[in-house]
């Protein structure tokens, strides 16, 4: 892949998006052209920094690769691109700070070849950007005693780690002599200066999962050996990892764990005797799962995204799909600020809430959209329960006309 990064989006602010909003007719006639529904998005997705002052957007170059962009959100500014490739497409990102983010990007092929994908970090204005993982089995030696800090293929991201450092947690795929998975090793890599630390001393064999508790150090895993699923626990002061559950995992009481909450306390999802599958809460200490789930839908299985605050590791919401997206909230003032929007945005809209240090960030970012509008993006500002308008995602898709409030309270 070569690293492009000379060319700048249009501005996706304000005036853009209030003529999205401007009354509309609503005519019978033709349909729309089939254009409308192949031309590539203005906006393919968003992730809000961890303050909330900056997003980053998925955007597309003018040759139609997806790049990444970053605009300033106090007060909204012009998207400016500061990554790109001419021959490959940005898949996922994230941010490493507020400063400094992470992303992934490969090349648009069946299948990918060696060098036609990796990791790169990059700050918010485009500075610093660095290479760190690259789709190579070998990585050239950099002189005759030093070699690349660049990690070579199998290696790859797993979350953020949001301390104020520069690191990110990466992960490992070790195969067998069969080319089966063998088991997953964990790591933390500083995203300015390349350094590996390993985290997989000591890991129970077969391990296939990891999980950090809010000081994110790892303190569950889930390892996969003779056919059984194996949970292992390690106490905050421990050194070595305890079994806390053995089971099939084709059968019931199976479960898969899903989030260590702040606090320690473990969370899990299955179906643990219920027709759809929920959240349950799990003690490794008296080796239990609920009866009781946390959360279930009746009538539809489960498969939630969870909204934690990136500072205190607590669980705060999810987003699930059941007829409709839709969000459920644990934070009483989340809640509220959702029945708001939802007030406030057209009747028959899912209004998700997207936001990184949650708890206390001043902005949150709103994606509106409905079976007639592909989506629509707005930046609330929960100082004064203001809602202004991003950009959209399809701006040539028109809909019927409908108010939409400029504040909420």
């Amino acid at each position: 892949m070569k690293w492009v990064v000379s060319w700048f989006a249009k501005p996706i602010n304000s005036g853009l998006a209030v003529v999205l909003l401007v009354a509309s007719k609503l005519t019978c006639g033709a349909p729309p052209p089939i254009e409308h529904f192949t031309r590539l998005p203005a906006i393919d997705a968003v992730v809000v920094s961890p303050s909330g002052n900056r997003l980053a957007l998925l955007v597309f170059s003018p040759a139609g690769r997806r790049s990444l962009a970053v605009m300033n959100l106090d007060p909204i500014g012009e998207a400016r691109v500061v990554g790109a490739f001419d021959d490959a497409d940005i898949q996922s990102v994230h941010w490493v700070s507020d400063d400094r983010l992470i992303y992934e990007a490969h090349q648009r092929t069946a299948e990918i070849r060696e060098g036609g994908a990796g990791t790169f970090a990059v700050n918010h204005d485009g500075s610093f950007p660095r290479s760190l993982i690259a789709w190579r089995y070998a990585m050239n030696e950099t002189s005759s005693t030093i070699r690349s800090r660049i990690l070579p293929c199998g290696w790859f991201f797993h979350s953020t780690v949001d301390d104020g450092s520069p690191d990110v947690f990466v992960y490992r795929r070790v195969d067998d002599k069969g080319g089966d998975l063998k088991h997953i090793q964990l790591a933390r890599l500083n995203t300015t200066t390349g350094v590996l630390i390993a985290l997989s001393y000591g890991m129970p064999e077969g391990t296939r999962q990891w999980f950090m508790d809010e000081k994110r150090e790892p303190r569950l895993v889930s390892a996969y050996r003779e056919g059984r699923q194996k949970i292992f626990w390690r106490p905050p002061g421990a050194d070595s990892w305890s079994e806390v559950a053995d089971f099939d995992p084709l059968n019931d009481p199976a479960f898969v764990p899903w989030l260590i909450d702040a606090g320690g306390e473990s969370l899990v999802t299955g179906r643990l005797g219920g027709d759809t599958s929920g959240i349950f809460r799990f003690d490794p200490v008296a080796k239990r799962v609920d009866t009781e789930p946390l959360v279930r839908v009746s009538g539809f299985d489960l498969s939630p995204v969870r909204e934690v605050d990136s500072k205190t590791g607590r669980l705060i919401g999810l987003h699930f799909k059941a007829d409709r997206p839709m969000s459920y909230w644990f934070d009483a003032k989340l809640e509220a600020i959702q029945r708001g929007i939802d007030a406030a945005l057209p009747a028959g809209r899912s209004n998700q809430l997207y936001c990184g240090r949650c708890e206390s960030t001043r902005f949150i970012v709103v994606r509106s959209s409905s079976d007639r509008q592909p989506g629509t993006y707005f930046l609330f500002d929960r100082s004064n329960s203001s809602l202004q308008p991003i950009g959209a995602s399809r701006p040539w898709i028109e809909e019927p006309a409908q108010g939409v409030a400029g504040s909420i309270g």
